[in-house]
């Protein structure tokens, strides 16, 4: 390897150049140097005419500071990636009729690293609960046929914790069967 030059950022914003030869290139020339030893370089010297430095190796080249990209001295530093936060959410609730049955039909959604675990019915009759129905799928199905008033409440749980909303309650009306206007008992 020869004569090498490389490049340093100065203080004041310019560039500097330093040229660097392995001491075996000098041939048998006295030069009048500091002569010092270095753990990481080995022996070296810098000459006193012009404060050349001389080295038995040849230096590494120097890198771009930790935290940056690039080829020095053309260093820059990558832009920060924003990671979008986990989202979960619970947005609707169909219910669909067929005779005594429905079927419940959760909407819900996980973005983000977020995920749905499972989904918790809760069915009340007049107020109270008649009954909880939990599931791995969006979709369930209740079969009930006792008169009153419904009120469906869906909960999502998701790795964020439960999620629930407005949108995820629904009702509904199962009405008394007709009575005979002349017997009312039948």
């Amino acid at each position: 390897q020869g004569e090498g030059v490389y490049s340093v950022k100065a203080a004041q914003g310019g560039m500097r150049n330093f040229y660097y030869r392995p001491h075996r290139l000098w041939g048998n020339f006295t030069y009048r140097a500091f002569v010092g030893h270095s753990a990481k370089f080995g022996w070296f010297a810098i000459m006193l005419n012009c404060g050349n430095l001389i080295t038995q190796t040849v230096p590494p080249a120097p890198v771009c500071p930790p935290g940056q990209v690039g080829t020095y001295p053309n260093c820059s530093t990558p832009p920060s990636v924003v990671k979008p936060t986990p989202v979960a959410s619970c947005s609707g609730l169909v219910i669909n009729k067929n005779d005594t049955t429905y079927q419940f039909t959760a909407a819900a959604s996980a973005q983000h690293g977020a995920t749905i675990t499972g989904y918790v019915f809760q069915v009340y009759r007049d107020g109270k609960l008649a009954k909880t129905l939990e599931s791995s799928t969006p979709t369930v199905s209740y079969s009930e046929k006792t008169p009153g008033s419904y009120r469906v409440v869906l909960t999502v749980k998701t790795s964020l914790g439960d999620r629930t909303s407005e949108a995820c309650a629904k009702t509904f009306v199962i009405a008394a069967p007709a009575r005979c206007p002349v017997n009312p008992t039948l």
